[in-house]
């Protein structure tokens, strides 16, 4: 795609009438047309009055589509069939009170019935009349403010009482509206058979005053010729009506439902689930030049990875496309100074991560906070909920029921169900996000190493929005090298305090760490290896020179331990590289100083994540009692990669011969394993 063909960012502006623009396109794109012309033919064809409910959450096309039927009944023209009168809601209650936004509403959609027939002598009368409300609504504000009978002075307008009531303005507008409609002398009007009003951003205001204004149209403005097209959510009619019926139970919800029936004769739901989404992003994606004409995304992936996160809103989904064209601005610049090509899988990984940003912040932040999503567990939630979850009466409960699902029978599931949980926004998604995270842990859909997932989440903290605010000590960035060994003993300290770890342990594992990397440096210098010792926030890396570059050969987290095994923190682990002349075995010197791999290997797996490597598991006086076992498989890991030697390849299970699989089956098998 050529430079000038890119666009840069996604206006959230709703369809405008007879703009044929992107935004327009969009909306077909998504498959909303169908709905829309079956709604404008209702509309044309109804009997009246009517009132059709435009149901969806915030952001999820309401407006788009009110203008999509504006367009269909030739909305911007004047003395048509279907005359449209649009009436933002939400303008009307900007710096106003409640009682003068419900009144200046009325007056505006009576004032705009007005102008179709200045000539007719009603509407001055129904001008004065409106005039007469909004007045007494300012009375009414007065009187709240100063302590006087605001009550009183509602009473007088909601009231059939004096020239000034609403029951005057309907029967003024009835009259109105009926004689326009069938005069068939006047030329500007002629053609005029049915006003349809349009109600926008119901959703915008205040919930109980959303509900006021839904009652006022309805005693005021039900009335022939009339059709009324209402944009709300039904959520906050829920909301509105919490002061009249209390919280919403199975008990009370057909009190709720009764009240929405009574407004509106036909519901119309948002069709989110229908949109064409992946397809639309997809489009997208390349039109901001996210990826190039000859990439292309697995399109049942990205449906999965839109269906657990951001989902169907056009809101989100314009979010999300201007978060990756930003990103995409940057790695365009960062390409000037690199000659590494970035692949499909980065980028579809980088995609997942912006949709989780989007969606979920907190779990993005989990996310950057610990990567390697499978070692969360019940420690770690508690570092983030201080348990606050188990103080609800119903947790238990919840937890052991949703123990029985394949969504949270994984120790790591069941600590994202945990977290999930203490947060009201996140509860009810819970399984949309575990299903979400298994991409990465078990379906293995979206494909990356350790070292790619902590670049993406450096690269894309630039969009994150978030209240995480810390006054400790400032923690590196992820994969950032650190300058001395102070500073990696404090970002360990810090890391590990988060973790809930016990200060006397975290101080006694730094020490030990200390004499283990020493050790294994000095052996290096020893056998005159070529080799380089990164420093990061949480970990330690060796890597060795292998005639083009340094490659990493054994990695160690200090702080990392596996409860499952190790109750007391006493063990440490490093990573190694398996060995080609060992058939990849795993070696066993004791039982406290032993191999294992990262990973279980089972044949329903996508492949075989981290199959190259294992975790050489010791103590303090296992390190000292093995020291020289332990420095042979330390030198031969190192030699492997120096070397160039055969490794055990993260494949594609479904590329493999029966054989083959076979063969890596009892590779992976717990006792394949030999004594060094």
């Amino acid at each position: 795609m050529k430079e000038d063909e890119k666009i840069i960012g996604i206006i959230d502006e709703p369809i405008k009438p007879y703009l044929n623009s992107d935004t327009n396109d969009q909306s077909d794109r998504l498959g909303v047309a169908d709905y829309a012309n079956a709604l404008g033919e209702f509309i044309k064809k109804t009997n009246t009055p009517m009132t059709i409910g435009i149901q969806g959450e915030w952001g999820s096309g309401k407006t788009s589509l009110l203008n999509n039927l504006m367009n269909l009944l030739d909305g911007v023209s004047k003395n048509t069939t279907f005359e449209c009168i649009w009436v933002n809601t939400w303008e009307h209650s900007l710096l106003k009170t409640p009682e003068e936004a419900l009144i200046s509403i009325v007056t505006d959609i009576s004032h705009q019935i007005t102008l179709l027939n200045k000539d007719n002598k009603m509407a001055g009368q129904i001008t004065a009349t409106g005039k007469k409300l909004l007045s007494g609504a300012v009375r009414i504000a007065a009187g709240m403010t100063m302590g006087m009978a605001g009550q009183e002075v509602a009473g007088e307008l909601l009231e059939s009482k004096a020239d000034n009531s609403i029951r005057k303005l309907r029967e003024d507008l009835e009259d109105f509206i009926d004689k326009l409609v069938n005069d068939e002398k006047t030329q500007e009007i002629k053609n005029i058979k049915k006003i349809v009003f349009f109600i926008d951003d119901l959703d915008r205001i205040e919930p109980k005053d959303a509900v006021k204004v839904l009652e006022l149209l309805k005693n005021i403005f039900s009335i022939k010729h009339c059709v009324f097209v209402l944009a709300i959510d039904y959520q906050v009619i829920i909301k509105g009506l919490k002061d009249k019926f209390g919280e919403k139970t199975d008990e009370n919800e057909r009190e709720f439902r009764s009240f929405f029936d009574k407004i509106i004769q036909l519901p119309f739901t948002m069709p989110t689930s229908q949109y064409r989404v992946a397809e639309y992003v997809e489009g997208l994606l390349h039109k901001i030049g996210f990826v190039s004409k000859n990439e292309k995304f697995n399109i049942k992936i990205v449906n999965e990875i839109l269906e657990n996160t951001i989902g169907s809103n056009p809101r989100a989904i314009k979010r999300l496309i201007n978060n990756l064209s930003l990103l995409n601005i940057l790695e365009e610049i960062k390409k000037q100074k690199l000659t590494k090509k970035i692949s499909i899988d980065e980028k579809l990984l980088e995609f997942a991560l912006v949709c989780c940003q989007v969606a979920y912040p907190k779990i993005y932040e989990l996310i950057s906070l610990k990567p390697e999503i499978e070692q969360w567990d019940d420690d770690f939630a508690a570092t983030i909920t201080e348990k606050k979850e188990e103080q609800d009466a119903k947790f238990a409960h919840a937890l052991q029921s949703v123990s029985q699902t394949d969504d949270f029978d994984e120790k790591w599931e069941k600590a994202l169900f945990r977290i999930a949980y203490s947060y009201s926004d996140m509860r009810n998604q819970a399984t949309k996000i575990s299903r979400f995270l298994n991409l990465f842990v078990e379906e293995e859909k979206i494909k990356y190493n350790t070292e790619q997932l902590i670049n993406i989440l450096n690269s894309t903290s630039a969009t994150v929005v978030t209240a995480n605010d810390q006054n400790k000590f400032k923690k590196p960035e992820a994969r950032k090298t650190l300058e001395n060994q102070n500073d990696f003993e404090m970002s360990l300290k810090a890391f590990a305090l988060d973790d809930g770890l016990d200060e006397i342990l975290i101080d006694n594992r730094i020490k030990a760490s200390q004499i283990f990397i020493n050790t294994l440096k000095n052996f290096l210098i020893e056998n005159k290896k070529d080799f380089k010792l990164d420093l990061n926030r949480e970990s330690v890396v060796f890597k060795v020179f292998n005639g083009k570059k340094y490659l990493k050969f054994c990695h160690f987290y200090p702080m990392r331990i596996n409860k499952d095994i190790d109750k007391s923190g006493k063990m440490f682990h490093i990573n190694l590289r398996k060995d080609h002349l060992k058939d990849f075995k795993i070696p066993i010197i004791d039982n406290e100083t032993y191999g294992s791999n990262p990973r279980k290997f089972h044949t329903n797996l996508s492949y075989w994540k981290y199959s190259f490597e294992y975790q050489l598991h010791f103590t303090e006086e296992s390190f000292e009692k093995n020291k020289d076992k332990i420095l042979g498989l330390f030198l031969r890991s190192c030699e492997i990669i120096a070397n160039n030697e055969p490794q055990l390849e993260e494949v594609r299970l479904n590329t493999l011969t029966g054989p083959e699989l076979k063969q890596l089956e009892i590779r992976g098998m717990d006792n394949h394993t030999f004594n060094p």
